[in-house]
């Protein structure tokens, strides 16, 4: 559903498809890339799970609930980043510029939060 909101509104306030395409993948990706981690850890939580311990204790094994995923605004999101974003896509900026060390450093779940930041 947040795809969908995020593409309908790039390709309305675009000057172009191609341009709203590029401005969609980068205002999707850093929250799509903590959202993939998340499912990762969870993934390893329950392959590691000491199921001994879990029959005690399930909330060993309890999905994760975060807010940054069940309360996130993808409306006011995109419609808050989209000229930021979109002035970035047009200077040149790819998400190669993103996709580093330095950035994945900085992907904490306090800046994947998204509401009203950047």
């Amino acid at each position: 559903m947040e795809d969908g909101v995020t593409l309908a509104y790039c390709l309305r306030k675009a000057e172009n498809v191609p341009l709203a395409l590029r401005i969609y993948e980068r205002i999707r990706y850093d929250r799509v890339r903590r959202v993939q981690k998340l499912g990762e850890a969870t993934r390893d939580q329950w392959h590691k799970a000491d199921w001994d311990a879990v029959a005690k204790d399930p909330r060993l094994v309890q999905l994760p609930n975060p807010d940054y995923v069940l309360k996130f605004d993808v409306y006011k999101y995109v419609e808050e980043n989209f000229d930021r974003v979109a002035e970035q896509v047009k200077q040149g900026r790819t998400l190669k510029d993103f996709d580093d060390d330095e950035h994945l450093k900085k992907m904490t779940e306090a800046s994947i939060d998204e509401i009203g930041s950047g």
